[in-house]
This record gives C-alpha cells, sequence and structure tokens, in this order.
C-alpha cells in the first residue's frame, strides 16, 4: 500500500477552525460584473451567481486548511487573503492579463480562472493546483525547484472534497497506468537529471512534468511505507530555512544514488487500484456529512436503505449555514452504489455509522458526533485489521504459522482501535 499506518483516522471539526493565522480582509475593488464573497482565507470574485460562489468559499477554505494540515511541519501561516477571479468569459478572463492558451493562473497577488461552466469538477480541481501554488509561495521561504513545486500542486489536485475536509493522497488508477507507461517508455526525466535541472529540462516535458512532478512527490510523501518521509520533511523545512534545495537534497538523502531503480519499482508494482480504500473514504465521509446535518435538524432514519432514498430523492434537511452543494450528494450517491458493501450501525449514542467493506475485506467506518444539537465532527477510519487477519490464516494454511503471528501481532500494536483486536488476539493464541 502506499501509505504508512494501518488504521487511519480523519477526523473533521466542524465551524471556522482558523489553522492559519487569520488573515485580514484585503481592500481591493470588485471588477466590472463581477461580485465579491469573503471566505475565510480567501476573496472570491465571480460573476457565476450566488450558489457558485458559495461553493466556492467553502471548498477553498478547507483547500487551505488541507493545504496546512498536509504541510505544518515545514510551511509558515497565510498572513492575507488572496483574491481569486472566477470568470465566466474567456475573453474577461484573458483580457485580465492571464497566460495564451491557459485555463487558470497563479499571478503572485491573485488567482484567475475561466470557469466553463459551474458543475465541471475540473473547475475546482484548477483551483486545488493553483491554490497550493499560492499556498507555498506565502508560507514557504526559498528556492523551489519547479518539480517541487509542481508536484506538490497536482499532488493536492487529485485531492477530494468530502464537504467538510478533503482525503488527500489519492492515486488515480489512469494516472497511475500514464506514469507506468512513461515509467517503461522512459519519456520521463531521468531523476538523475532532474535532481540538478534548473528546471529547463523539467519544464521542456511539457505535460509530462505534471505527471513526473506528481509522481516524484507522492513516492517522497508516502513510498516504501513511508521510509522517506522524514527526509522528505527535513529536505522541505532546509528549503525553508532559505538553503539552496539542492544542498538540503544531499544533507537529508544524501545523493541521487538508486532513487531512480526505487521510484520506478515503486510505480510498477503498485496494484492497479492502490488507494481505493481512500476513495470509498472520501464517499463515507460527504455521506456522513450530509447525514450529520440530517439529523442536527432532528431529521432521523431507520436504516441505511431509508436514508439514501431520501438522499436520492433530494428529501435531506440541512440548516442554511450548513449548506453544501447537492452535486456533491449526487456524487457520492453514485460513488456508494458502485464501491463495495455497505451497512448501517447505531452507536451508543444512538447516532449512525456508515460501514463500507471492500472486496478484500477492509473497512471503512465513517461516523459523526452531536452536542447539544450541534455537529461537533465527521471522521472515517480505515480498518485493515480484517484484511490481514485473513492473510493470517492463509499463511497458517500454508504452514507458515510463524510468518502468521507476527503479522498478527504487528497489525494489532498498529491497530489498537479496532473492533476486530479481540477475535485477532485470539487467533494469535490459536498460532501458538
Amino acid at each position: 500500500m502506499a501509505r504508512t499506518l494501518l488504521l487511519l483516522v480523519l477526523a473533521i471539526v466542524l465551524g471556522p477552525m482558523f489553522l492559519l493565522a487569520k488573515p485580514p480582509l484585503a481592500q481591493t475593488p470588485s471588477p466590472p460584473g463581477m461580485k465579491r464573497y469573503d471566505g475565510r482565507y480567501y476573496i472570491i470574485y465571480t460573476d457565476w451567481g450566488e450558489e457558485f460562489a458559495r461553493e466556492a468559499i467553502l471548498r477553498t477554505d478547507a483547500m487551505a486548511e488541507e493545504y496546512y494540515q498536509r504541510t505544518r511541519e515545514f510551511s509558515g501561516q497565510l498572513n492575507a487573503r488572496l483574491p481569486v477571479y472566477l470568470f465566466s468569459s474567456g475573453d474577461d478572463y484573458f483580457r485580465a492579463g492571464a497566460p495564451p492558451s491557459s485555463g487558470g493562473v497563479f499571478m503572485g497577488d491573485r488567482i484567475m480562472a475561466q470557469i466553463s461552466r459551474p458543475t465541471n469538477n475540473g473547475n475546482w480541481r484548477l483551483l486545488q493546483h493553483e491554490g497550493f501554488h499560492h499556498f507555498m509561495r506565502a508560507t514557504i521561504d526559498g528556492d523551489i525547484p519547479a518539480w517541487l513545486s509542481e508536484g506538490f500542486a497536482e499532488y493536492f489536485v487529485e485531492a477530494l472534497f468530502t464537504g467538510d475536509g478533503f482525503v488527500s493522497g489519492l492515486i488515480p488508477p489512469e494516472r497511475l497506468k500514464r506514469v507506468r507507461d512513461q515509467i517503461q517508455q522512459e519519456t520521463f526525466l531521468p531523476l538523475s537529471e532532474m535532481l540538478i535541472d534548473d528546471g529547463e529540462q523539467y519544464k521542456a516535458l511539457g505535460m509530462r512534468q505534471y505527471d513526473q512532478g506528481w509522481a516524484m512527490v507522492h513516492f517522497l510523501a508516502h513510498g516504501e511505507n513511508g521510509r522517506y518521509q522524514k527526509a522528505f520533511t527535513n529536505f522541505l523545512k532546509g528549503i525553508n530555512n532559505r538553503l539552496p534545495w539542492r544542498q538540503a537534497w544531499i544533507i537529508n538523502f544524501g545523493g541521487i544514488d538508486g532513487i531512480q531503480e526505487k521510484f520506478n519499482a515503486y510505480w510498477l508494482n503498485l496494484p492497479d487500484n492502490p488507494t481505493q480504500d481512500l476513495y470509498v473514504k472520501a464517499t463515507a465521509l460527504t455521506l456522513a456529512s450530509f447525514l450529520a446535518r440530517a439529523y442536527q435538524q432532528g431529521q432521523t432514519f431507520d436504516s441505511l436503505d431509508t436514508f439514501l432514498n431520501t438522499a436520492r430523492s433530494g428529501k435531506l434537511k440541512v440548516a442554511d449555514e450548513l449548506w453544501l452543494p447537492p452535486g456533491l450528494l449526487y456524487e457520492a450517491l453514485k460513488s456508494q452504489k458502485s464501491t463495495g458493501q455497505w451497512s448501517w450501525q447505531m452507536t451508543a449514542a444512538k447516532l449512525p455509522r456508515l460501514v463500507a467493506v471492500l472486496p478484500d475485506k477492509t473497512r471503512i467506518i465513517a461516523s459523526f458526533d452531536l452536542k447539544h444539537k450541534k455537529i461537533q465532527s465527521v471522521q472515517a477510519q480505515i480498518d485493515i485489521l480484517p484484511r490481514l487477519m485473513a492473510q493470517a490464516r492463509e499463511l497458517q494454511r500454508d504452514g507458515r504459522t510463524s510468518d502468521a503471528r507476527r503479522l498478527l501481532s504487528a497489525a494489532i500494536k498498529a491497530n489498537p482501535q479496532s473492533e476486530f483486536v479481540a477475535e485477532a488476539r485470539k487467533l494469535v493464541q490459536e498460532l501458538k
């Protein structure tokens, strides 16, 4: 797998968190024909109307907090809200100074994008990319190489919005295939050259630069069960402390020997859908966000089917101040029908949990907390202990009892919150 922890928990606290320094409002006039909408971290200017602007604020505020959470060990804080201009007209977008043939751009003092239609998911992917360029420029001092800047921006392109936050670290199967093809066809820039390049050779890759940068950042963040995470974090800290990036690389990675072979092996040996659990977690979190809002409004359900049917009919109750985009629910319901086996469990607090079980027995559990009729958090847990228990039984059948016991003992230690811990410990005893 592409991540380190065997049990992953994502908790999203609702309401203004201000994980970054609370930026002051910038005093910038609205362009002709565009209305201004103030978010916590961005000022949105658009001529697309109220509902689109509302979704843009919701997404960009959550986006800024995801950037911060993922980079807080080496980045700083935002200190000013950045203007974001979202144009319905391509002519207006280019007249405002956007580069020819672009769809979106970070201009140093603003982000601009051409929005062909408000419901196009590509709009948000583009904003997630350009938004990180701004975040990196605003919070990290020093010499940032092109591959790192574009790679991080593409890392966040693949993140999925759930209504109250993001799930990141995703590997789309189609992008994985593209990366494998480019490794095998040797159309990427050799890493020995990329890691000494001044950026010109990397940029000469054209569109391939985005895949290579993304693949490199993902490899350093998640590859080989997190083997490079500490060195990668210290490398980024060095850059933020204004070390030349090549010097920071040598200090933390010791050079480039063997890196190409490890990079290639990582991508070529991954399963075809290595982050399926994260995609299902994003779906579960989205559904749980809508479910929490319904319960907050006193709308309860006696079964999973009742909730899903109510959601599909557009009859879920949501307080205006906790509004979520209807299209987000539509996509989550569509995904839920095609991913795993879903069920419904009631907690001791008489609140439902959504449970999805994948074919390999990995379980994703999404839940929420209410206190005094206020949503406190929405969270999701990925529990792979059942999958590892099945693997241990296979090892036992193959006569590899010691391997099965070691696998289970490590899994129990890494998954202390799993509801299957007692069953796993019993199995360990049987293996002695």
